[in-house]
């Protein structure tokens, strides 16, 4: 716009000086140029003008003529000069301030982790798996494993008998099929014979927020997924962790975890009476974590149907488990060697049509545990005087 006003303005000056021009020159005498041969002044036109009249008609247009010529010729290279001043002038500036000014931010807004949507585990019941990052405190790794199958191994799921305060017993379910199975098939409930669900490739998966991003592919047989390079220990306390996939079996997963901080129970054995609540205690996490705290007690190693206490309890530091849960739990049997597991972890899942996958970010650490009026034994010389190791099921009687 600024050049059109100066161009403007030129031809204006020049249309002036155009017109002062022609003035001047219908003033100047004409009898210097204008004698004829006989001395005499040169005769008027038939018209009554003269000739001098006509001399200066002809100057003064050709000065108009000329003006507006050397205005549009002004004018035309005028702005020529400013687009090309303009452009050069303005373009780089213009350039780099719209890279700045208006170029979509790409940036991603950071999620807070505290108000992240986490949905929690998967029923068992369509549960074909996921992947988990955990951070084991026992041996002293991070790993990251995952399988997603299409369909859910029926040994996968317990059968529940008992439910208080948080705790269930679950029984594992014994699945005899006559004749057995074929290599490619399981044995479902009912004794039927079923196609064994198998791993399915579910694309590239990407975890970012650990100590460093790790993208993974499906590892034959059975489209598996397995990273144990991590430094120790694999993320932050409060660190958001997303899991992202390429399409794959269920479409493109994106997932969240909360990075939780490392798990330590405060008493080195637990030892577990029947007939008593027990007591647990580990340390707390900070009020504000989104972690909770899953026990896991197994106690009968090599019964058929073995029962095994899970407990999803708040992260808080300590917790009773109900008497009727022990009871439950010494009834059902105890063979071999008793194991525990603490667990701090953050759950996301995702269902698609039917079936639900988890992704689950952990601390774990093995809980010793003792059950009073049992000793476990691999030989006799384990056993208190008067008993024997019975190797079936390792114990002393």
């Amino acid at each position: 716009m600024r050049a059109l006003q100066h161009t403007t303005l030129v031809i204006a000056l020049l249309v002036a000086s155009a017109g002062c021009a022609s003035e001047e020159t219908t003033r100047q005498p004409a009898a210097d140029t204008g004698a004829t041969g006989d001395g005499s002044a040169a005769a008027d036109t038939s018209d009554g003008s003269s000739e001098a009249d006509t001399t200066a008609d002809t100057t003064a247009d050709t000065a108009v003529d000329t003006a507006e010529d050397t205005a549009v010729d002004t004018a035309e290279d005028t702005v020529a000069d400013t687009v090309a001043d303009t452009a050069e002038d303005t373009l780089p500036d213009t350039a780099e301030d719209t890279a700045t000014d208006t170029a979509p931010d790409t940036t991603v807004e950071p999620i807070d982790p505290s108000r992240v949507i986490l949905d929690g585990p998967c029923p068992q019941e369509s549960r074909v798996g996921g992947f988990k990052v955990e951070m084991n405190g026992t041996i002293g790794y991070t790993a990251i494993d995952g399988v997603v199958r299409n369909g859910v191994p029926p040994a996968s799921i317990a059968d529940p008998t008992f439910e208080e305060a948080g705790c269930r017993l679950l029984r594992r379910r014994r699945l005899v099929c006559e004749p057995p199975c074929a290599p490619s098939q399981t044995c479902d409930v009912g004794a039927t014979c079923i196609d064994a669900p198998l791993g399915q490739d579910q694309g590239q998966v990407t975890f970012a927020g650990l100590v460093a991003p790790v993208t993974l592919s499906p590892l034959p047989p059975g489209s598996t997924y397995f990273f144990t390079r991590l430094t120790h220990p694999g993320f932050a306390d409060g660190d958001l962790i997303r899991l992202t996939s390429t399409a794959g079996y269920l479409g493109a997963l994106e997932l969240y975890g909360v990075g939780v901080s490392q798990v330590a129970p405060t008493e080195p054995i637990v030892v577990v009476t029947e007939g008593q609540p027990l007591a647990l205690a580990w340390d707390a996490a900070a009020p504000d974590a989104r972690s909770r705290v899953l026990v896991e007690l197994t106690i009968d190693q090599h019964g058929l149907t073995p029962v095994t206490a899970v407990c999803d309890l708040p992260d808080t530091g300590s917790a009773v488990i109900p008497s009727a849960v022990v009871d439950g739990l010494v009834a059902a049997g105890v063979t071999g060697f008793p194991s525990g597991r603490v667990t701090r972890r953050t759950v996301d899942s995702v269902t698609v049509a039917g079936q639900c996958a988890e992704f689950v970010v952990s601390s774990v650490r093995d809980l010793q545990l003792e059950v009073t009026g049992f000793v476990p034994c691999i030989s006799s010389a384990d056993c208190p005087a008067g008993t024997t190791c019975t190797l079936a099921i390792q114990q002393c009687q």
